[in-house]
């Protein structure tokens, strides 16, 4: 049974509210990286990022407990020096249990509803290898391809992610979700091919119901209308969320690289739910009069902590 023991919210874009959620299992570290992952899903969210312990972290939260990340490691954020608890302020990585690592959890919800956070199938297969397709494909010099089967996070091997065999902003990597589902953001990585450090550094996204009309996807607050440029990543192998300014209704979605470093190389996972998920979560939204804020989590237990941070904006 799931149990929370801690919560931090704070604004990290300025249209979604994003809350961390600590989560343990029955006892004190009993939760390997997959169990971590599936108690997350259950809560409507998705494994958090190293960034967001920072930023928690930067905003004067701190725990002293190790808790599990996208990134397959484990973290915690301390403000202050404590015995066992690091060497003084910052994010530190738990090295501890390497051999059979069960940690903690945290848990990251991001998307403007609530519940709508959770990995939609990349990394675990779930989406299947035919439902991704791409415009082109690189083929390595022994004759392996960089296949769009291959863009999944935390890919492994020596050809490990999509690569097309031109650079170019007509290329793109499509996933088709076989039914109408909410997207709420995308969390990408790159790769590396014999020592070079590529990846795709900003991108665009669009998107269709049918597979025929496609629309960009951009922000309402940007008055010309123009297709969003979303950040990408800095090095080959970290993870980079980004949530989308609303959450788009699609079958079909396209990431189209617009800037890369060396060569367009991409791994990635789409998060967002179901739509009776999200279509409960407008509901919820609607009756609790909320807006822009987003609606209330899944219920907590009666017994549960929380402790919110200074609210802040951030780009």
């Amino acid at each position: 049974m799931t149990s929370y023991i801690w919560l931090v919210a704070f604004i990290c874009i300025a249209s979604c509210t994003c809350e961390i959620t600590h989560v343990k299992g029955k006892g004190n570290y009993e939760l390997s990286y997959w169990t971590a992952y599936q108690m997350c899903y259950d809560i409507g969210s998705s494994l958090a990022l190293y960034e967001d312990l920072e930023e928690a972290q930067n905003d004067g939260y701190e725990m002293c407990s190790c808790g599990w990340t996208a990134e397959k490691k484990a973290y915690f954020p301390m403000n202050s020096e404590k015995d066992g608890c690091g060497s003084g302020p910052g994010v530190h990585e738990c090295t501890w249990g390497r051999m059979n690592p069960n940690y903690n959890a945290w848990c990251y919800s991001g998307d403007s509803i609530g519940n709508c956070s959770r990995p939609l199938g990349m990394e675990v297969g779930s989406i299947s290898d035919y439902q991704m397709t791409s415009t082109s494909v690189e083929t390595a010099w022994w004759g392996d391809k960089w296949t769009s089967t291959l863009a999944r996070i935390h890919q492994t091997g020596t050809v490990n992610a999509w690569m097309p065999n031109d650079n170019g902003r007509n290329q793109y990597i499509q996933v088709d979700l076989e039914e109408i589902t909410a997207v709420t953001g995308i969390i990408t990585q790159g790769a590396s091919r014999y020592f070079h450090h590529q990846y795709v550094t900003s991108y665009k996204i669009s998107h269709s119901k049918d597979g025929f009309r496609w629309t960009w996807l951009n922000d309402p607050a940007d008055n010309s209308g123009d297709a969003k440029v979303f950040m990408g990543n800095t090095n080959n192998n970290g993870l980079v969320r980004n949530m989308f300014p609303m959450p788009i209704l699609t079958q079909y979605i396209r990431v189209y690289p617009h800037t890369w470093e060396h060569n367009i190389c991409l791994r990635l996972e789409f998060l967002g739910c179901d739509l009776s998920v999200y279509e409960a979560g407008v509901r919820r939204v609607k009756e609790i009069g909320v807006k822009s804020m987003g609606g209330s989590k899944e219920p907590r237990p009666v017994d549960a902590d929380y402790f919110q941070v200074q609210m802040k904006q951030t780009n």
